[in-house]
């Protein structure tokens, strides 16, 4: 004969064995899926700084106008294109392009007339203004290092008139 009472017992403390350890079982995959979720999103991350573009940002659909310091009454009108070849550094450039274009204002105020009609001087005015753009990308943590600093690559000034 069977009893009833011992088989119901077998079948609920093995039930309850069961259970515990699929409980384990389900709570090892929530953790392991946790840390891949974090996983990726580090790797997400890391991958929006690589993405790579080839992008020439202007300032703005207006060029710079400013009057140049010295003798005489003398304005430049200067349009600049940056070129820029990460991702991040677009998004950056893009973010804080009022703070950008409000201290190159303040860099072309102080140059001359006699100054800009040089190439030598205008070379360096690219290389100031780079520094500088890269600068405020590097205060404002869109750019961390020298590698990522080189993705703001090039100043191009595609439309310069002096009066």
């Amino acid at each position: 004969e069977i009893g009833t009472g011992d088989w119901s017992s077998d079948v609920c403390s093995s039930d309850l064995g069961n259970i515990m350890e699929v409980s384990k079982i389900l709570k090892l995959i929530a953790v392991g899926l946790f840390s891949f979720m974090l996983a990726q999103t580090s790797m997400a991350e890391d991958d929006e700084e690589l993405i790579m573009v080839d992008e020439y940002l202007g300032m703005g659909k207006e060029p710079f106008k400013v009057n140049l310091s010295g003798k005489g009454d003398h304005v430049m009108v200067l349009r600049i294109k940056t070129y820029i070849t990460t991702q991040k550094a677009v998004d950056g450039f893009k973010l804080h392009l009022p703070k950008i274009k409000s201290d190159i204002l303040s860099l072309l105020s102080e140059q001359t007339y006699k100054g800009m009609r040089s190439k030598k001087k205008k070379k360096k005015l690219k290389q100031k203004i780079l520094t500088l753009i890269r600068g405020v990308l590097k205060e404002r943590g869109k750019i961390e290092n020298k590698e990522r600093l080189e993705s703001v690559a090039e100043i191009l000034f595609p439309e310069l008139l002096l009066q």
